[in-house]
């Protein structure tokens, strides 16, 4: 029953794309349905699409650099971040970095960042914390903490 679902799933993004071919968002949203089942090379293809599309796209700037880090490409991931860094100045991207660093694994700079997003008020931050793919993070017991800090309570979806 997931499967079909899934592939449900991948046929209505496909037929989203083919609507809406110069649609950003719609390239970002598949490449974060295809890392969540795992199929990373298209999930590459999807967000270096929607940053071709539009070059500030956090979500597919995200998504990428979390996708080179659990491809083992942490040099490109360590890119994306610099790049993101970069931009810190004009926009929030500490939510954005905080997933790459998810994928890298790296949980001390995770929280880093998450806090920095945090701190900042940046809307993502609330949007992280539901994540699918922070499932490693999720078990950290500092993700209940954060989830303290931002008044959330942990529940089934997020923690």
């Amino acid at each position: 029953m997931l499967m079909d679902k899934q592939a449900d799933g991948i046929e209505l993004l496909n037929e989203g794309r083919r609507l809406f071919p110069s649609s950003a968002i719609g390239y970002a949203i598949s490449g974060i349905f295809e890392i969540s089942t795992s199929m990373v090379t298209e999930a590459i293809n999807s967000f270096i699409r929607a940053l071709s599309l539009d070059p500030t796209n956090l979500i597919a700037s995200s998504g990428l650099g979390f996708c080179y880090a659990v491809s083992s490409q942490e040099k490109k991931a360590i890119e994306m971040i610099q790049n993101l860094e970069a931009h810190a100045e004009s926009v929030s991207v500490a939510s954005s970095i905080a997933i790459i660093y998810a994928g890298l694994n790296d949980s001390d700079k995770f929280f880093s960042w998450m806090y920095r997003a945090i701190d900042e008020r940046g809307m993502n931050a609330f949007y992280v914390v539901a994540n699918p793919l922070l499932t490693g993070m999720k078990r950290d017991p500092r993700f209940k903490q954060m989830l303290e800090k931002m008044n959330l309570r942990p529940t089934a979806g997020i923690g």
